[in-house]
């Protein structure tokens, strides 16, 4: 939820926080502490500068998984090569589920 929706909306004066801003700033600082110790230092870099979750998770996102238009190519293309496959004349059944 916090990362798919961001922090909060509007930075509020910490006197002023209510019991669900409460929980919103805590779930959403364990997802940023999740999200970076879970990287590797290389990776860590790319995004140590980032200051929100949502932030972090876009950036992350774009980078593992692609833009809709890369994700939408490669459903493609695994769908072609699941159509196309067949079993080879030298290959056992063994070998064909191996390959598959």
């Amino acid at each position: 939820m916090i990362i798919m929706n961001g922090d909060l909306p509007i930075p509020i004066p910490k006197v002023e926080w209510t019991d669900i801003d409460l929980v919103v700033i805590e779930f959403n600082t364990k997802a940023h502490y999740t999200l970076t110790c879970a990287l590797s230092s290389n990776k860590y870099t790319k995004i140590y500068r980032l200051k929100t979750t949502k932030e972090i998770w876009d950036l992350l996102s774009i980078n593992y998984e692609g833009t809709k238009y890369d994700q939408l190519r490669k459903v493609v293309t695994l769908t072609r090569h699941y159509e196309r496959f067949s079993m080879k004349e030298e290959e056992t059944m063994d070998d064909m589920f191996e390959r598959l």
